[in-house]
Parts: C-alpha cells; sequence; structure tokens
C-alpha cells in the first residue's frame, strides 16, 4: 500500500498468509504475516520520519461485488523515528530507536482510520535562540518517548507526545552562562481535535554559573556553583 497527500506519505509492504471465503458477491480474507512501514509527514514547523518492521501483522478485509468496502490492519513491531519541530527559535532534534510500535488503520467504506502508538528511546538535541535572545543548548539522552497520533480522514484528531531524559544544558545570555547537568527533564504535549489540552516542561539539576557586569572603569567577574535548579 502507498499513499501520498501533500506532504505526507505512506509506504506499507506486508508479506502474509491466510484464507478466504465468499458468500455470494461477499469475499473476505484474512491474512498473517510480516511487514514493513515507512511513513514522512512535514508541517511548517515540523518533520517526522518512520520506519518500522512488524514482526506481527493482521489483515482483514472485504470485497463486495469487486469493490473494497472494509478493511482492518493491525500491526506490531520495532524501528527508528526522527523528530524535528522549530519552535520560538529553537530546534529541537530526537532520534530513537523505537523498541513496541502499534499500528491500526481501518478503511470502511472509505473512510480512513490510522491509530499509532510507539515507545522509544535515544538522543536529544535542542539548540538555537528563544524569543528572549539567549542561547539555548541542550544534548541529552531520551530514557522514555512515548508517541500516540489517531487520524480520521486525513485529519489529525489526537496527538500525544511525552519526553522523559536526562542532558546537559547550556544557557548563555549576555554576559551570564549557565552550564546545568539534568537529572531530569520531561515534557508533555497533548493535542485534541487541534485543542492543547495537556501541557508540561519540567527541568531539574545543578551545575556552574558565571557572569560579566562592566560599569564605568570597573568590572565585576562572578563564578558559582548552581545546587538546585528547578524550572516548570
Amino acid at each position: 500500500y502507498e499513499t501520498a497527500e501533500g506532504n505526507q506519505s505512506f509506504i506499507l509492504v506486508f508479506e502474509g498468509n491466510g484464507w478466504q471465503q465468499r458468500i455470494g458477491e461477499v469475499l473476505n480474507a484474512y491474512e498473517l504475516g510480516n511487514g514493513t512501514l515507512l511513513t514522512s509527514e512535514t508541517t511548517d514547523n515540523s518533520t517526522t520520519e518512520l520506519a518500522l518492521d512488524f514482526e506481527s501483522f493482521w489483515k482483514n478485509e472485504t470485497v463486495t461485488s469487486g469493490v473494497l468496502t472494509s478493511q482492518v490492519i493491525q500491526a506490531r513491531g520495532s524501528g527508528d523515528i526522527l523528530l524535528q519541530l522549530e519552535e520560538d527559535g529553537l530546534v529541537t532534534t530526537i532520534n530513537a530507536t523505537v523498541v513496541d510500535a502499534l499500528l491500526n488503520r481501518s478503511n470502511i467504506e472509505d473512510v480512513v482510520t490510522e491509530r499509532l502508538r510507539l515507545e522509544a528511546f535515544g538522543a536529544l538535541l535542542i539548540n538555537g535562540v528563544d524569543d528572549d535572545g539567549a542561547q539555548f543548548d541542550v544534548d541529552g539522552d531520551i530514557s522514555l518517548l512515548l508517541l500516540e497520533t489517531t487520524d480520521i480522514d486525513g485529519v489529525r484528531v489526537l496527538e500525544h507526545t511525552q519526553i522523559e531524559a536526562t542532558a546537559e544544558m547550556l544557557l548563555t545570555d549576555e554576559g551570564s552562562q549557565f552550564h546545568l547537568d539534568l537529572d531530569e527533564f520531561q515534557s508533555l504535549e497533548r493535542w485534541e481535535n487541534g485543542v492543547r489540552v495537556d501541557q508540561l516542561n519540567l527541568v531539574r539539576g545543578d551545575g556552574t554559573f558565571g557572569f560579566e557586569d562592566e560599569e564605568e572603569n570597573s568590572t565585576m567577574v562572578v563564578n558559582g556553583t548552581v545546587y538546585t535548579f528547578h524550572n516548570r
């Protein structure tokens, strides 16, 4: 199966064995096997690329008088995912290994519904200049990436993204510098029918800081230790 619409593409390759049953003009087919999935989606500020190998693949479809009237696919597997988001001057890049992915895709009377839920771990990079003019760099390891989406007829009705990670953060702003080891980095966003219903950004850690200030003929330089840093 291969579909492409706007900045979206969906390629699904399936190999399986099964059986068929015909009653009059109605043909039912059931297949089990394995397969691969490649998807790519690009919006104004984000890119998502997904490659999955399905160890378990199940397909059920009905054809009436030579016309496909229903098809249900359910698959489970693992693979790789790349996410990139540009927002508020910052670019976030996630390269992750998918350890568990569940795909459910149905086409009933030409209404296509796609549900995807996956868990992954990998690398996190954030860099850029935020809206306040501060240089922001994060290099981290993701212990959990949870992604869940639901599309109905090409419309995204649910998008849930959750990240749990540890990271090193460097923040530079007008002569001030913070270097922090974050033992807790969390991000959560949930959108339903185009409305954000939940959001969480949490960082916690410790490190060092320094800043420099000049006034008339004097210069002040301060270096110190950050024992606790908490931002939510």
